[in-house]
């Protein structure tokens, strides 16, 4: 979990990866220490299920599966899938 209120690892979701990069320097440069990025829903899912994350921000908006497809798939995860309750926002 966030250590202080601050979050240290996030994970990015958007196929656009020029605002995948923007994310990542803006995060970086306001302490989190890891940010990970993924380009499809499937990437992310897999990515989630490795590696533990504070947050998700994820692009509402994507090709093929969206942003809510993802928030629906996460909360309906089988244990074990990774974090079910774990905080997400969605922008476009």
């Amino acid at each position: 979990m966030a250590f202080g209120g601050k979050a240290q690892s996030i994970l990015v979701l958007d196929d656009n990866r020029f605002q995948q990069q923007v994310l990542r320097m803006i995060l970086i440069g306001l302490g989190v220490k890891n940010v990970a990025t993924a380009k499809d829903v499937d990437e992310a899912l897999q990515i989630l299920g490795e590696q533990k994350f504070d947050l998700v921000i994820a692009d509402y908006r994507l090709g093929g599966k969206s942003g809510a497809d993802f928030t629906r798939l996460v909360r309906g995860a089988r244990e074990g899938a990774g974090d079910r309750f774990i905080p997400i926002i969605a922008c476009t």
